[in-house]
């Protein structure tokens, strides 16, 4: 089923941003892929991506307005920006985390540690622009560049709602049980460490299944039996949507610990559980401060400690009321505060303000032009966005 229809026309002389992608998975999606989807439907910009500088991409890259360069740290790239700088083009920088402050455990940690970090360096002193998703990251990047401009990330609940009309509902079982589930990488192996015993403790209840999406830590694997563990790989950016629906999921895990590099993060975890109608468990620290009023759209768990986590947990399991209730306020405060139609003017301002108000004339106005056309179940292409 395809979520999103991609205008595949756009008007003669309209306004064009490539992105170059480092990846098309989180950061590249939500950062580069979606804004440009949406800027393109709602607003007439021809936004395209693309993850390697093959002859097509530099041929429109020619004709383009911006170069957003999403994490990269090639220097093929590099080189290539600053040619396009020398042309006239804006170049932006986009970048998602705080790689100075990588916790040693994290396994880029010696990457960045050995060059990785000098590179990040280069593309910030090229760049016109340094576009981060959180205000602590800015704060980091401010030392680095006098430009620094925060687009928070966003989603679009919509989506969620497509996929929860389209799914045939299942009967209700009596014994059904309560799904506690997180998504992630083995780059959050440590953040897993503050949530871990509790984890543990309320999954071995009867009513309860565990469900790790991504990855799971081996400590999990060999103390929860396999009748109430679920483990399930990632997929492809185009059916994660999909994914995260067929879970099913009754509480969602948000464990971070408290350091610089976490502190960086987005709130993209909480949207996404959000998003979904599943109310979000979550550490006291800044990305999930700054958006949960605990106890109404969310919990936070105080001082991150064992015992707190697992007395909220175990609130939760046993109260389905809370669960609803809370669910339905985080819904609503994506909606109203992180919704991706009405948050991608500032990826729209930002373009407007780097290029002296878009004299192009699909974009002079701010009125929405109507999507149409190409079809998306998730991802998109390395052409339109």
């Amino acid at each position: 089923m395809a979520l999103i229809t991609v205008k595949r026309e756009v008007a003669p002389g309209s306004f064009r941003v490539l992105y170059l992608l480092a990846d098309q998975t989180g950061c590249g999606w939500y950062r580069c892929l979606l804004p440009g989807i949406y800027l393109r439907n709602l607003y007439g910009v021809d936004s395209r991506a693309a993850t390697s500088l093959t002859d097509e991409v530099k041929a429109f890259a020619r004709g383009a307005d911006i170069l957003v360069c999403q994490r990269q740290l090639s220097d093929d790239v590099l080189e290539f920006g600053r040619e396009q700088k020398a042309l006239g083009k804006t170049i932006i920088y986009e970048l998602d985390d705080d790689f100075w402050h990588l916790p040693v455990k994290n396994p880029a940690y010696q990457y960045y540690q050995a060059g990785g970090l000098a590179r990040l360096a280069g593309f910030i002193r090229a760049a016109d622009v340094v576009t981060v998703s959180t205000e602590p990251l800015k704060r980091v990047v401010d030392t680095m560049h006098d430009r620094v401009v925060v687009l928070p990330n966003a989603v679009d609940p919509d989506l969620a709602d497509t996929i929860a009309a389209s799914r045939v509902a299942q009967p209700a079982c009596r014994d059904a049980k309560v799904r506690i589930g997180w998504s992630g990488s083995n780059f959050h192996d440590g953040d897993l460490d503050c949530a871990i015993d509790a984890i543990i403790t309320v999954a071995k209840r009867p009513e309860v299944q565990l469900i790790f999406f991504g990855w799971a830590p081996e400590r999990v694997r060999r103390e929860i039996p396999a009748g109430k563990l679920e483990v399930y790989p990632f997929v492809p950016t185009n059916n994660y949507y999909h994914a995260m629906a067929s879970l099913r999921l009754d509480i969602g895990l948000a464990p971070l610990r408290d350091n610089r590099f976490n502190e960086a993060k987005s709130n993209l975890k909480y949207l996404e559980y959000s998003m979904f109608r599943i109310p979000t468990v979550a550490s006291p620290v800044y990305p999930y401060t700054c958006t949960i009023t605990h106890g109404e759209d969310g919990i936070l768990v105080k001082k991150n400690r064992h015992q707190e986590w697992l007395r909220q947990l175990t609130w939760l399991v046993e109260d389905k009321t809370a669960r609803d209730r809370l669910a339905r306020n985080a819904y609503a405060t994506v909606r109203d505060r992180f919704h991706l139609k009405t948050n991608v003017r500032q990826w729209l301002d930002l373009y407007r303000s780097l290029r002296g108000g878009f004299d192009r004339a699909a974009v002079s106005g701010s009125r929405p032009v109507a999507p149409a056309d190409r079809s998306l179940n998730g991802a998109g292409a390395a052409a339109a966005c």
